[in-house]
């Protein structure tokens, strides 16, 4: 069974924080390690990707998902 849902996010900072929380948290633990201005820049350019995101005032990712079920 596939569903389609409408995640959304207050803005940029509230989807930088949900990342944080994740399995992308690694990733950004490593983009820090390269050091502090790196990490700006990065997080800058990924702030600039999020505007293709912008619906009226807030953030919106369709996230399909994939049930399966079956019977034992």
């Amino acid at each position: 069974h596939e569903e389609n849902s409408d995640v959304v996010y207050k803005d940029k900072e509230e989807w930088w924080q949900e990342m944080c929380t994740n399995a992308f948290r690694g990733i950004l633990e490593q983009i820090e390690e390269l050091g502090r201005e790196t990490f700006k820049r990065f997080k800058a350019e990924v702030f600039n990707g999020l505007e293709k995101y912008i619906r009226g005032d807030v953030l919106h990712f369709n996230m399909p998902v994939i049930y399966a079920f079956g019977k034992k």
